[in-house]
């Protein structure tokens, strides 16, 4: 046969719902050459050798395509996001019935997503239905170029020149940014990424079990974490999926589904992802050093990640909606406002909150447990937890290595605290919390590590945060750090992060919280007990008003609802300034200054009105500092 084309050729044109490739009879030698110079390219000379067909390259392709292996390597060439063909290259390839199997599934695979034109094994011998998988080939290749995918598979090896665009692919097929093609490639995108996540999912739940085996956690602790209907229910969702995006594209109704299942998915989610925080202390103490799945062990850290896959990939799945709903608007889909609708139906902020409320307690009960002296704070009022790292903060020109919490309402630091000496008497033995009491009552004979409060910053009162770049000397080498700089109106303190990403970080959950923290109310004091602090000598009636004054890191509680002079209040107030700061004043007097509704400090003036700023029924914060230079 030769490359003419005579005027009996028949041409043939497939149907454009499956392939938009046209190809004469006359042309298949055509096809065949072109088809041979490609996979020269790419296939592996030694194993597949096509040097010697240039006489004859449709006997050389038909010959390779009878051995079924090399469509599989082809079609697994194919991007990330395009599901694998599983069939083992090495152990099957002379086999008769595997040669079969595999043509049978490539054809399947190129049908399904990459709607090519289905063939049997016996139509690769015909010349009438050779023309099929030479086709959907050369669409492969031409996706593979497009991509830009350069990983290869066992038996090949790189390309060294661009694979040009096939010449047998017409203008439709050649626009990649055709409506079909956007499409089904948006979900092809969804269905591989959760498969990927299903894998994942499969191997915790390996894990799970494992664990129970080895003893390591209870079959009722693993029953109450891993919960088997909760694994089951992502396998069936991912299941219903799949059944979508096996139907054409017109005809799959994503916002149907999804409406559907909105309210089990956050249901199981939520179970999930909150149990999986309270049980962190326990799962934190498992030894994995002897767990193993299928041969293989997991580090601390990759277990961690693992246990978080499930609320992580909520995250994901809004992401890949969002973007399926885009793509919906470009291609004008028929469905399109069912998805807009389902989708911002779709609200995962429960879960997202319920895991924050879940991790809170958990931060607080380890606090509870470790801070000695609370100075009169109520950790019930911090808010949410936001963050905690152990950072080097810097406090009036001294560094010192120190535990920062971060909540919604507050930022604290600490620092480790000296182990307490056995006391043998109850003279001198500190108070403990109820939370810590417990915990000396079950293991009295473990010392509890302890910390000390060496700071505490209400979120509304911070004036601004900046950001500069810092340099110490590590040894006598000198390093540039990255510093988060809080200000308010009586103290400055400096977060010292090792990176720019960190320090980002640092500063972008500070001023959220600083926005949520001024939009509560300052007609209470979010953060001191009431009745720690009447007993601290000044007790409120009715009517009467308290004001905790801070100055240089120290603070003091004053009675201020009796002060109906300027003069009279700025005296006591300097006075016991003085206690606590004697060598700071050096012949300077106090500006003191008040929280306005913006969170911002305004100084108290000789024509502030007291009765109505010391009326309000409750203790204020004020902030004292020294007057400015003149």
């Amino acid at each position: 046969m030769n490359g003419a084309t005579s005027s009996t050729d028949r041409e043939r044109t497939l149907d454009s719902s499956t392939s938009a490739i046209v190809v004469t009879n006359g042309s298949i030698h055509n096809a065949c050459a072109t088809l041979c110079s490609r996979l020269r390219k790419i296939l592996n000379s030694e194993t597949y050798p096509l040097q010697a067909v240039d006489d004859d390259p449709v006997d050389g392709i038909r010959s390779l395509f009878l051995r079924g292996i090399p469509l599989v390597i082809i079609y697994n060439l194919l991007p990330p996001h395009y599901p694998r063909i599983n069939l083992s290259v090495e152990a099957f390839e002379d086999d008769e019935y595997c040669r079969r199997m595999a043509v049978a599934l490539f054809s399947l695979y190129g049908n399904q997503f990459l709607r090519s034109e289905r063939f049997s094994y016996e139509e690769i011998s015909d010349e009438e239905g050779l023309h099929k998988p030479v086709d959907a080939v050369h669409l492969i290749l031409d996706k593979i170029h497009e991509s830009g995918h350069s990983t290869i598979e066992t038996g090949l090896e790189n390309a060294s020149s661009p694979r040009p665009l096939s010449p047998y692919l017409n203008h439709s097929l050649r626009l990649r940014g055709s409506l079909e093609d956007k499409w089904m490639d948006c979900v092809r995108q969804l269905i591989a990424s959760e498969h990927r996540y299903l894998n994942q999912i499969d191997l915790l739940e390996q894990y799970s079990k494992t664990l129970v085996q080895c003893q390591a956690i209870s079959e009722e602790f693993a029953a109450h974490v891993f919960p088997r209907k909760t694994f089951l229910f992502m396998r069936k969702h991912l299941a219903q999926m799949d059944c979508i995006a096996d139907h054409p594209w017109l005809e799959q109704r994503w916002g149907r589904f999804i409406k559907k299942t909105s309210d089990d998915l956050t249901f199981m989610y939520r179970i999930y992802c909150v149990n999986r925080i309270l049980a962190s202390e326990i799962l934190d103490k498992v030894d994995l050093g002897t767990v193993k799945v299928n041969g293989n062990t997991l580090s601390k850290e990759t277990f961690e990640s693992l246990l978080d896959t499930p609320f992580n990939h909520l995250t994901e799945f809004s992401v890949a909606l969002n973007t399926l709903a885009n793509v919906s608007t470009e291609v004008d889909h028929p469905h399109h406002e069912e998805l807009l609708v389902s989708r911002d139906a779709l609200n995962f902020t429960t879960v997202f909150t319920a895991v924050q409320k879940a991790k809170t307690d958990v931060v607080l009960r380890n606090l509870e447990q470790a801070i000695i002296d609370w100075k009169d704070l109520l950790p019930d009022t911090f808010g949410l937890f936001v963050r905690e790292e152990e950072l080097l903060v810097r406090k009036q020109d001294v560094f010192q290595n120190l535990k920062v919490f971060l909540f919604e309402n507050v930022l604290l630091y600490c620092d480790e605290a000296l182990p307490e000496p056995l006391v043998t008497s109850r003279r001198g033995k500190r108070k403990l919390s109820s939370a810590s009491a417990r915990s000396d009552t079950s293991h009295s004979e473990i010392a509890t590590p302890s910390m000390n409060i060496k700071g505490v910053m209400p979120c509304s009162i911070i004036q601004y945060i900046e950001t500069s770049e810092l340099e110490r000397n590590v040894g006598s080498i000198p390093r540039i750090y990255h510093s988060v700089t809080i200000v308010c109106g009586y103290e400055t303190i400096s977060l010292v992060c090792e990176s720019k990403d960190q320090m980002r970080s640092w500063c972008s959950v500070l001023e959220e919280s600083r926005r949520a923290s001024l939009a509560a109310s300052l007609q209470h004091t979010p953060f001191i007990s009431q009745d720690k602090a009447s007993k601290s000598g000044d007790v409120q009636v009715a009517g009467a008003s308290l004001a905790k004054v801070h100055a240089w890191g120290n603070s003091f509680v004053l009675n201020v609802s009796s002060f109906a002079k300027y003069e009279d209040f700025m005296e006591n107030v300097e006075r016991k300034m003085r206690l606590v700061g004697r060598s700071m004043f050096h012949n300077k007097h106090p500006v003191v200054k008040v929280p306005d509704s913006n969170g911002n400090l305004t100084a108290i003036t000789p024509e502030s009105d007291l009765a109505t700023l010391f009326s309000r029924g409750s203790m204020i914060h004020l902030y004292a500092e020294l007057e400015p230079d003149p």
